[in-house]
């Protein structure tokens, strides 16, 4: 997948399937995790070492470095959204602590973390954002 289908891909998935409720699997987070590294990363960005579906107390994810791996993370993610939209903005958001990590050994939620908003929104549609509510993403 290039690019630019990859692009298309998810602003036409996230039109048509994007209302729908969805389960997470360790497999929908490393499928998604490619076609969001192509589609915004160029696939520059490096796969998670960990994928767990977990609950999280007070959060929809978590990234965390990998101490054994330089520039690698584990990531966790809740295990039901109310939609695919939710769900992929909130891996967005991980994936880009992920970049961060990667080229600067350090996450947060600071200028070098939002520099991303404009570019998540081209290439997306997708929406860069520290706080999430599920209420912003149902579909009537």
């Amino acid at each position: 997948m290039t690019h630019e289908e990859a692009r298309t891909f998810v602003k036409d998935h996230i039109k048509y399937q994007g209302g729908k409720k969805t389960t997470v699997t360790r497999q929908l987070i490393r499928y998604w995790w490619s076609v969001l590294n192509i589609a915004v990363f160029y696939g520059r960005l490096h796969k998670p070492i960990k994928v767990a579906v977990k609950g999280i107390k007070g959060c929809f994810a978590w990234a965390e470095t990998n101490d054994r791996k330089k520039g690698r993370i584990n990531i966790r993610m809740q295990k039901n959204f109310l939609s695919k939209h939710l769900f992929l903005t909130i891996l967005l958001h991980e994936m880009v602590h992920a970049w961060e990590h990667q080229h600067h050994t350090v996450m947060g939620h600071a200028k070098r973390f939002y520099a991303w908003k404009n570019r998540i929104k081209w290439t997306t549609g997708l929406d860069l954002d520290t706080s999430h509510d599920e209420n912003d993403y149902r579909y009537e």
